[in-house]
This record gives C-alpha cells, structure tokens and sequence, in this order.
C-alpha cells in the first residue's frame, strides 16, 4: 500500500517544488515567501468565492485585483528571483487590502482586522530582524487608524450585510482561513529547523569521523616516526662499531701481520696466539652488526 501511494507523493512534491523552488535554488525566507505566495492565491480564491456568495461584489473586485498583483508578486520571486521586490509589493498591497477591505466590509464589523494576523507573522518570517520593528509599528498604527476612523465617523464605514448569516458566514470563513495560514507558517519554520538540524546533525557526525581518521592517522605517523627513529639509533650504533670498536681488531691484525712478514720463520708462537684472538674478535664484531641489521 505504501509503494502504491509513492509515485502520486512524488508527484506532488515535484509539482511543489516547481512552484516555490527547491532548497538548492533558494533560501528557506525565499521557499516560505513562495509557498505562501501560493497558498495565499489559494486562499484569495477562496476569499472570493465567499464574497460572491454574500454578495459583497466590491469586496469580490478588490479581491481579484489582490490575486492578480500576487501573481505577479510569485512571478517576481520564483521565476525573476527577486524577492525583496515582491516583499516590498506584497507588503503595499497587504496593506491597501486591509484598509480597502474594512471600508467596504463592515470595518470592526467584519473579519478586516483578522487580515492583520495573515500578513504580520509572514513578514516577520520573511524579512531580517532589522525591519520587524517597522512591520509591528506599521501594523499598530494602520489598525488603529482605522478603528478609531469608524469611531469618530462611522458614516465612512457602512454596514454591508444584508442578514446576520451572512455576517457569521465571512467571519467564520475568515477565522478558520487565518488559523490555518498561521498554522501552516508554524508548521512549515517547524519543519525547516528540522531539516536544518538534520543537516548540523549530519555535518557533526562527518566532521567527528574526520576528527577520528585524523586521530588514527597521527598515531599511525607517530608510530611510524619511532620506527624510523629505532631504526635510525641502530644504524648510529652499527656506525660506531664498524667505525671505532672493529677498528681495533683490524688494527691488532695489521700489526702483527707485519711483524710476521719483519721476522720472517722467527716469529714467536705468541704471535700467533694474538692474531687468532685479533680475528676471534672481529668475527664476533661481524656477527654482532649481522643481529643489529636483521632487527632492522
């Protein structure tokens, strides 16, 4: 049953990819302000078949309009990689949106303040620390602004809803939309700080199994290194044999082979007697540098 299921879930990660972009080409602000891009025409869509249903046509206009600069706002993104342009459009447009839709849909009234908490937490996500302070001011003031613009004119923000169903209707649709685009923000950060710790955890594990074949190499050096150093203080001390202790052998022989050939048949038999030790002693001296060198 899995295997079965397999080629539609690749499938649908391949089509996936092509939409938002994969980890390779883009960074993970860039993949989330894609996948949003995305869901949030997804979202439009369903935005405006909501409105048709209540008959807010107004509201239905803008609403296309929004799907057509979030097209383009994709397009830009994905497709040009441009991404701090579309941030910039998408926030502009975010923001006449909001403003545009609590005019025309009942102000408090209606879902518009809901709208705030769709585009806050993206552009949070979506842009550095350094502009977040910006996003919260601008958020405050804009919804403030308009609050109090129905409170002190309230003619400026007409009642649209022809029944209270109708009124529940877009509030529900517009909660149950938000939560889920919040959710799939959470979820989506989720799931990329695992992946990324999956690629710390697997970039620690190699960099640990270097450490160990480093370790194990330095001590196979080291190893090698007393070897050659043995091997050196074997050759020092077979140098100094041949170049001092056999030196007295061969000495000892050159003398007497001397005499003998000075002194012709007259040579005492003591002579003789030093010359075979002279020899005894060399000989040993060989055998002793044959044991040295086998050890090599």
């Amino acid at each position: 049953m899995f295997n079965k299921h397999m080629p539609a879930n690749k499938n649908n990660k391949t089509l996936w990819n092509k939409l938002v972009g994969t980890h390779a080409e883009f960074s993970m602000e860039n993949r989330t302000f894609n996948s949003v891009g995305v869901l949030t025409l997804i979202m439009l869509f369903f935005f405006l078949l909501a409105n048709v249903l209540v008959g807010l046509f107004k509201v239905v206009m803008v609403i296309g309009v929004l799907m057509l600069l979030q097209g383009y706002v994709l397009y830009l993104s994905r497709f040009r990689k441009k991404m701090q342009a579309g941030v910039i459009i998408y926030a502009v447009s975010s923001y006449l949106a909001i403003i545009v839709n609590f005019y025309l849909n009942s102000g408090i009234n209606g879902p518009g303040l809901y709208f705030f908490f769709l585009t806050f937490p993206f552009l949070i996500t979506i842009t550095p620390r350094s502009r977040h302070l910006l996003w919260a001011v601008l958020h405050v003031f804009i919804a403030i602004t308009l609050v109090l613009s129905q409170f002190l004119f309230p003619e400026w923000v007409p009642y649209t809803y022809k029944h209270l169903s109708e009124r529940f209707v877009d509030i529900v649709l517009s909660y149950v939309i938000t939560v889920l685009f919040i959710y799939y923000i959470t979820i989506y950060l989720r799931n990329h700080y695992e992946y990324e710790k999956k690629l710390a955890d697997r970039r620690a594990q190699s960099i640990e199994q270097q450490k160990l074949l480093l370790e194990t190499a330095l001590e196979e050096r080291k190893a090698q290194e007393e070897k050659i150093k043995a091997k050196n203080e074997a050759l020092m001390k077979i140098a100094h044999i041949q170049s001092h202790e056999m030196r007295g052998p061969v000495t000892s022989i050159m003398g007497i082979m001397n005499i003998i050939k000075e002194e012709g048949s007259n040579v005492p038999r003591e002579y003789f007697i030093y010359l075979e030790e002279a020899v005894n002693e060399l000989d040993r001296k060989i055998h002793e540098i044959v044991r040295q060198t086998k050890d090599l």
